[in-house]
């Protein structure tokens, strides 16, 4: 949940970085630093400030030199927000300089070792016990070398003080254990030192100068040539080139692959919206067309072309996913058993990597993810296929971690999303996965063409639908001021829209902070409907779909206990005007209205009001939107 950025050649470092460091900010953003290597066998130079790299930005001196610099987006793991456990940390003696994402495990034990040694730390992070643990791993190297070979420290070249300091960095490595992505500055030596385990890391190559990088959207303005560095790889790193071992020091080699696949966009910026996100939610009749442009053509022809994997031999799917994109698979789960008729699991990944999880013969996994980084996402795409699950990813981000290990990738194709809270690559993951099932369904001959060209012809309408969706927002805008104050808010729906109801809680309770809840409505009488009073209000969807005159009985259970309510409805539905369809109560109903749409495709439209309630309440609050406290975009550590 970290970006780290790294430079090394004949430029202005802290330009490049702090460039990088600006676009990593949705990684993390309680803190930012910088370190830059001014002279050789001089400490290194840190700057660390708590707040977003603007902060940091505005505390920088004017005349920073050097050309081999590391940089950090911190969120934090271990200790608090402070600029003592901010990023780069430094080595007692200033020796060495450390930026990490992920989470050594050992830190504790060895801390305390290092304590008993009289060395001194000033934050709680894991991080700055590495730095000094690699300071001291480096000295005791040294040491041992100055009594075999009767020497000074002084004597010692630069080739022998690499050699040493990347022996140091791989025994200290393996002795703090946990997952990771470092990188490292020796103040003797002008190189760069990344590791990675579970946690991606790119080196970027360019004309005597390369770059690190945890995300290629840092340096892609730069370079077009990248090394992606694989598991329990350690890479020396200078301005002319770069050699990698592995754990063992033995030489490794890997490929150079171009960016072109990145699709790199201009600059993002908010244009005239005041956040990211309610930019993103205006995005979504476009990426929604794009999506639907990549797959579809106007003859209602399925462009997409599915798997290789031949349908016959998938007998069980597992959607495996974290947060909106769990929400987006639960959905994936319904479509696909409705339509491809083949039994399917939605599980939360996180959970998913902790069972004894039995994967039989002719399982398709599908993992689902914004970034391709989700930590517990990867390491549950990788338990499945180590038990033999052929795999579908269903991601955003080319060149992601996800899409380099999946058999089969779908790319949303939903741009650069800033805003924390997803928004339009949650509505991409629906398309993608209804997409999906209806070529599942058609290639294994459970929908036939005319149900399948009529189910096309109503995605073609959906980026319409959504523009019209967004027109609710004055009167969205209203009810959240109206309710800003409420501490809790209960979602519910039934069947397809159930997902939705969970989205939507979510939403809500990233960003206003107060407690939201989604249900399944069936479950209402199971013990929600103790919560229901005067001051809890509760977001029905209650589309004309299969489950409707169900809901509308849960409408009235609720208006019975003088709850309010807003419904989600189907546009022309006047069921919630007049009052006695349901009680004298009905007054105190708000109704959003949707278009009418085949309801497989109705969780595309409901997810646009509930996007943007979330949105106003949190404005009506005055929280950030685009930055939720506590939160990063992609959650790379468990």
């Amino acid at each position: 949940m970290c970006g780290i950025i790294g430079y090394i050649g004949y430029k202005k470092a802290v330009d490049i970085i702090m460039s990088g460091l600006k676009i990593l900010e949705y990684r993390g953003y309680d803190s930012s630093g910088i370190a830059i290597m001014n002279i050789l066998n001089e400490p290194i130079t840190s700057f660390k400030k708590v707040g977003l790299v603007e902060a940091l930005e505005s505390i920088l001196p004017k005349d920073i030199i050097g050309v081999c610099g590391i940089g950090h987006t911190r969120w934090a793991t271990h200790g608090g927000v402070t600029e003592e456990n901010s990023h780069p940390h430094l080595s007692p003696s200033g020796k060495f300089a450390v930026v990490h994402n992920g989470i050594f495990e050992h830190y504790v034990k060895i801390r305390q070792v290092l304590e008993k040694k009289g060395i001194m730390f000033k934050g709680q992070t894991d991080t700055e016990v590495f730095a000094a643990l690699l300071e001291d791993i480096y000295n005791n190297i040294c040491a041992e070398k100055i009594l075999q070979q009767g020497k000074t420290y002084t004597a010692f070249s630069v080739e022998e003080k690499k050699e040493i300091c990347v022996q140091s960095v791989r025994v200290a490595l393996q002795e703090m254990g946990g997952s990771y992505a470092v990188g490292i500055m020796f103040n003797e030596i002008e190189t760069l030192i990344a590791a990675r385990t579970s946690n991606q890391l790119i080196i970027g190559i360019g004309q005597e100068e390369n770059f690190l990088a945890s995300d290629p959207s840092a340096i892609i303005q730069y370079v077009n040539n990248f090394i992606y560095l694989k598991e329990g790889d350690v890479a020396i790193i200078s301005g002319k080139e770069v050699g990698i071992m592995n754990l063992n020091g033995e030489s490794v080699s890997r490929s150079i692959e171009t960016g072109s696949v990145l699709q790199a966009e201009p600059s993002v910026n908010k244009g005239d919206y005041p956040y990211y996100m309610l930019k993103e939610i205006y995005e979504q009749p476009d990426t929604l067309s794009k999506l639907i442009n990549y797959n579809i053509n106007s003859g209602h022809f399925l462009m997409y072309k599915g798997i290789k994997k031949p349908v016959n031999e998938i007998k069980l799917i597992r959607l495996l996913a974290c947060g909106s994109a769990y929400n987006a698979a639960l959905y994936g789960r319904y479509l696909l058993e409705k339509i491809a008729k083949i039994p399917a699991i939605a599980e939360i990944a996180s959970e998913f990597i902790y069972r004894e999880p039995v994967i039989p013969e002719g399982t398709l996994v599908i993992v689902v993810s914004q970034s391709g980084e989700t930590s517990d996402t990867i390491e549950a795409l990788r338990l499945a296929k180590m038990k033999g699950a052929y795999s579908l990813g269903v991601v955003n981000v080319p060149c992601s971690t996800i899409t380099r290990e999946v058999d089969e990738v779908f790319y949303l194709h939903s741009g650069q999303e800033i805003g924390v809270a997803s928004t339009k690559a949650f509505t991409g993951m629906l398309l993608a996965l209804s997409i999906f099932s209806i070529w599942l369904g058609n290639a294994n001959g459970a929908l036939d063409e005319t149900t399948k060209s009529l189910l096309i012809s109503e995605i073609e309408r959906l980026p319409e639908l959504c523009q019209e969706a967004l027109g609710e927002h004055e009167e969205i805008k209203l009810i959240s001021e109206r309710y800003k104050s409420a501490k809790s808010f209960n979602f519910l729906a039934r069947g397809l829209q159930y997902p939705s109801a969970l989205e939507g809680a979510l939403k809500f309770k990233e960003l206003s902070y107060h407690q939201a809840s989604g249900y399944p409505a069936g479950e209402l009488k199971h013990g929600p409907l103790s919560l229901i009073d005067e001051h809890i209000p509760s977001l029905v969807i209650s589309t004309n779909y299969a489950h409707y005159n169900k809901v509308l009985s849960n409408i009235q259970e609720i208006l019975a206990r003088k709850g309010p309510i807003i419904v989600v409805a189907t546009e022309g539905n006047t069921d919630f005007i007049i009052s006695n369809k349901l009680t004298e109560e009905s007054e105190k109903i708000d109704v959003l209205y949707v278009r009418d749409v085949n309801e497989i495709f109705e969780p595309v439209l409901t997810a646009i009001p509930l996007q943007l309630l979330a949105y106003e309440t949190a404005v009506a609050l005055g929280n950030n939107v685009d930055h939720p406290r506590n939160l990063a975009k992609s959650v790379t550590v468990e």
